[in-house]
């Protein structure tokens, strides 16, 4: 009896293992092939690698290494002309300068009846002794036809702004005293001959004006000088030579009287009444159809202008 009995228990367990258990352990598999997570994974693996066998011009990952690698084989483009790059003059104020030696052509600077020199410039330190030129048209003996000094300290603690004219007996000048105050700063100086008179504007307010009479003299073989003046001091004809220190931006020579009241200094331009124009734009070529063209000497050309 106890032998059936135990038979009997083991035959349920077996028929329960067989049937319960299977059960259970088949829903485990179910469950188990169901997780979709593990499927999504090796799907988005699959697809993170298909732009690399089938490239789309249009994923935006490619369009810029594209873009890159052009920038870095084509070349910036070179401005075309100076003039994109310089904007004025600096003189060194011991060695600078530019002339415009006496040619043919050069009579349009000589005598006109009326005139007006103009200049942008930033002097930076002042030179006493004869003036720190900016303008001066000169001949081979040191006779001064007409010239436009920037800040000069002469006779002491005096300054000037001056512009000068020779005259067939004598000499005629105009200048602006206490002219210190407009150094290391952009400024427009105008000197105008209107052929009786002479006169200095400073950033577009007359500050001075001088008359004169008698005819003007005549000189020969004179050179335009830019940032530099020599004077023949005495009998013994001692040299002394002034240089201009700073950046010019423009200067134009006009064969009018352009101004006789207050104005507001612009750029200039070449017009009707230009005789000459040089912007300094990384050379000392003239902008009028005039070609009159000087020649520098230790000048070197600056892109920080007004």
């Amino acid at each position: 009896m106890k032998k059936n009995f135990v038979f009997f228990i083991v035959f349920v367990l077996f028929f329960f293992v067989s049937c319960g258990g299977g059960s259970s352990k088949k829903e485990d598999k179910t469950d188990t092939g169901d997780t979709v997570s593990d499927e999504d994974t090796v799907d988005t693996d699959t697809t993170d690698t298909e732009p690399a066998e089938d490239p789309d011009s249009d994923d935006p990952d490619t369009t810029p290494e594209s873009n890159d690698d052009d920038a870095d084989t084509t070349p910036e483009p070179k401005p075309d002309d100076d003039s994109q790059q310089y904007c004025g003059a600096v003189f060194n104020g011991t060695s600078s300068f530019a002339i415009l030696p006496y040619n043919a052509e050069k009579t349009l600077l000589l005598y006109p009846a009326q005139w007006t020199i103009e200049v942008w410039f930033m002097q930076t330190d002042i030179h006493d002794s004869n003036g720190t030129p900016l303008v001066a048209m000169q001949n081979d003996g040191n006779e001064t036809l007409y010239t436009l000094t920037g800040i000069s300290n002469i006779g002491g603690d005096v300054t000037f702004l001056a512009g000068g004219l020779k005259l067939e007996s004598g000499a005629a000048s105009v200048s602006v005293r206490g002219a210190d105050q407009y150094l290391y700063d952009w400024h427009h100086i105008a000197f105008v001959n209107n052929g009786s008179a002479l006169t200095i504007f400073i950033d577009g307010v007359l500050k001075k004006t001088k008359e004169y009479e008698g005819p003007v003299a005549t000189l020969s073989n004179s050179d335009l000088w830019i940032g530099t003046l020599s004077t023949v001091v005495g009998s013994d004809h001692v040299e002394v030579t002034d240089y201009f220190e700073g950046v010019i931006d423009q200067i134009r020579f006009s064969n009018s009287a352009r101004y006789s009241a207050d104005f507001e200094p612009v750029v200039m331009t070449v017009d009707a009444d230009t005789v000459a124009l040089w912007d300094f734009n990384g050379n000392t070529d003239d902008s009028s159809s005039n070609a009159l063209n000087l020649t520098g000497t230790d000048i070197t050309y600056t892109t920080e202008c007004r």
